[in-house]
């Protein structure tokens, strides 16, 4: 596996250069409690994944790490097999051994994750520091946790730990990336030094032999050779890739959003989109959701051409329950300042609610509380709004720090609404995790912060504002790719999303939808209109009146005119270049 040199913003198989999209779930171990008939194991789920996902990612810690240390866990026991720093845990490797062979006889490819944040904490777990083997208490060259990356030594253990993997899996056909350090952030430079050096030395290994992806969870895109897609603008020139895509807990909306975060995802241009909880898309049964993004994009080279994003709008619609419709405006941190431990670079933000929703720069994710040294991190966001009528602000609060915190909303300065967030640190609930503030017709400046004294902290995810909307075309948005001749786009209905219905809208099917699609060279094209649970073609019902579900078009002045004759929930649209205008 490699990234494509024509398109380097995907990945291609080595042998025959055909293109990789990485669609499928996480299954980063598997446990007792999971499901599985009869026994949840890699046979199980692999089984399966057989021909509905492309990929998965596997983790060596927590269940599975080749060098640990024989600390006691509990009295009169120890970790089984483990002999410390730069010995390598034979039991574990033979699992890896039928692990990879499992992937090629299921036609799956693995990101392989060596390590994980859990491992530099010092709270005292077993899998925590305290066990760690590179800890200078268990006969490794650290005593703190950040000489894992400063040490000579460590370096050095380190390399001669990938040069193991390498050695052992890097036959497999399967191995697809190797990814060091799950759920870290942001790294310092010592750290970007460490990353380019283990970069480096991977491909210094591999040079001659095969090419293999290297990447890691700490910020450092610049460095890797692919990127930690964010919700903002995507990487240029680096194939960009989401491993744990936005989900939920509910059972009614896990597979809905599983969907849109797939063909969404690749529809911005993502190389690879994965999820994170195996055990939920098993109890669902959702495995089929993975299969048809794939099957609808295997004939789109985007690995051999110049492919770049194609600006769509809906020109009209008319929805099928008269009366205004909500709409709702949704933005969020764009991810360049920290999560944790920094001041967001902006505190005012005018929101235009014609505008589509979109990351902001400056925003910062978390609000902290006056509380010891987050005091010095405080950057209340202020949001400045004219409502075209009555509406709502309403947050998405995701976690909150140690203690109580108090959510405090203002209007033009007056109190509009208090929430007390109890009992942290923890995530909130899904039934707790939405608050709503009235935010009525007009411009108005709307501050939040956390206004707990002493307060610690309280992330929140994403802010929506909501209003009434008579255009029904508002409510439908397309995105997607074109390489001049060829494209597609996915199409949805915002009144079908969660959000808009957690809030008392109903979905409404939508009727005459014209649509226009630019940046494709003119010309006839062949439109061709794809159901998005399937991947297959649908029947007419998505077609104009009287037409055939693939009909055709033509581009002039580089717009293309797209009818859509019912739009329930999505759709998908392919359009293909036929001929010359005429």
């Amino acid at each position: 596996m490699r990234v494509s040199e024509s398109s380097p913003r995907y990945f291609e198989d080595t042998a025959n250069g055909s293109l990789f999209l990485g669609v499928g779930s996480n299954v980063a171990w598997t446990r007792t409690g999971d499901p599985g008939d009869p026994v949840a194991s890699y046979e199980y789920y692999f089984g399966r994944a057989t021909g509905l996902m492309s990929a998965t990612r596997v983790w060596m810690c927590h269940w599975a790490w080749l060098e640990w240390t024989p600390q006691v866990v509990e009295p009169g026991t120890t970790w089984m097999g483990y002999a410390g720093v730069g010995y390598y845990n034979q039991m574990i490797a033979a699992e890896f051994d039928r692990v990879f062979d499992l992937a090629e006889e299921n036609g799956l490819r693995v990101m392989l994750v060596t390590e994980d944040n859990n491992e530099q904490f010092e709270s005292g777990g077993a899998e925590e520091w305290f066990g760690n083997p590179y800890n200078a208490v268990n006969g490794g060259p650290c005593r703190e946790p950040a000489e894992v990356f400063s040490s000579a030594e460590a370096r050095r253990l380190y390399r001669m730990r990938l040069r193991y993997i390498i050695a052992r899996w890097g036959y497999s056909t399967s191995l697809w990336a190797i990814n060091s350090w799950n759920d870290e952030s942001d790294a310092s430079p010592e750290v970007r030094g460490w990353l380019k050096g283990m970069h480096d030395y991977v491909h210094d290994l591999v040079r001659g032999y095969r090419p293999i992806v290297y990447g890691s969870n700490f910020r450092a895109n610049d460095l890797m050779d692919c990127a930690q897609a964010g919700a903002g603008e995507l990487v240029r020139g680096k194939p960009n890739v989401v491993q744990e895509c936005e989900f939920t807990d509910s059972r009614e909306w896990f597979v809905p959003m599983l969907r849109e975060s797939l063909w969404s995802g690749l529809a911005r241009g993502m190389a690879a989109v994965m999820v994170w909880p195996h055990a939920m898309v098993d109890r669902l049964d959702a495995w089929g959701v993975f299969s048809p993004p794939l099957k609808f994009l295997s004939g789109l080279r985007f690995n051999q051409r110049g492919w770049a994003p194609i600006e769509a709008e809906a020109v009209s619609a008319t929805a099928s329950t008269p009366g205004d419709l909500m709409r709702v405006l949704t933005v969020w941190p764009a991810g360049d300042v920290p999560e944790w431990g920094a001041r967001a670079s902006a505190s005012t933000f005018t929101i235009n609610l014609r505008d589509g929703s979109h990351a902001l720069e400056g925003l910062g994710a978390t609000l902290y509380g006056d509380g010891g040294h987050r005091a010095e991190w405080r950057s209340p966001p202020a949001f400045l709004v004219n409502m075209p009528g009555d509406g709502e602000l309403v947050m998405e609060v995701e976690e909150i720090g140690g203690g109580d915190q108090l959510l405090a909303v203002t209007v033009d300065g007056r109190p509009a609404a208090q929430v007390r967030l109890a009992g942290g640190r923890r995530e909130l609930r899904d039934d707790e995790r939405w608050v709503r503030v009235s935010v009525p017709k007009g411009s108005h400046r709307v501050s939040v912060d956390n206004a707990q004294p002493g307060g610690d902290w309280v992330r929140v995810r994403r802010y929506h504002f909501t209003s009434r909307e008579r255009d029904a075309g508002r409510l439908v948005t397309a995105r997607g790719l074109s390489d001049g001749e060829h494209g597609f786009l996915y199409v949805q209905n915002q009144t079908y999303a969660r959000l808009p219905q957690d809030l008392g809208q109903p979905p409404v099917q939508m009727a005459g939808v014209r649509l226009t699609a630019s940046g494709l060279r003119d010309g006839r094209y062949r439109v061709s209109f794809f159901d998005t649970v399937t991947g297959a073609e649908t029947t007419p019902a998505h077609s104009p009146q009287g037409m055939r579900a693939s009909t055709e078009g033509v581009c002039r002045d580089g717009s293309l005119p797209i009818q859509i004759a019912r739009l329930g929930a999505d759709l998908a649209i392919k359009m293909v270049r036929l001929s010359a205008a005429d």
